[in-house]
């Protein structure tokens, strides 16, 4: 969380940490786009920030591997 406070306004924080919470009932929420190249791996918009996860769908394991504005989260992500 300290992480994401630093890079995130904190107007956006709650809205995030909604998001990622609501991923638990619904890992493919409306909007959730499956990202090309990486196997189960989505993302979900929050704003002018992405939420970056993958699902085991086995076991419903989410993992949020990265929260960050548009222009960011996506680099060096492969």
């Amino acid at each position: 969380m300290e992480e994401i406070s630093k890079q995130i306004s904190k107007e956006h924080i709650p809205r995030i940490i909604h998001a990622v919470e609501q991923l638990v009932t619904d890992p493919f929420p409306s909007g959730s786009r499956k990202m090309s190249q990486m196997e189960s791996t989505h993302r979900i918009r929050v704003g002018e920030y992405r939420v970056v996860y993958t699902v085991d769908k086995e076991v419903l394991v989410i993992d949020v591997i990265r929260v960050g504005s548009r222009g960011k989260v996506y680099k060096n992500l492969l």
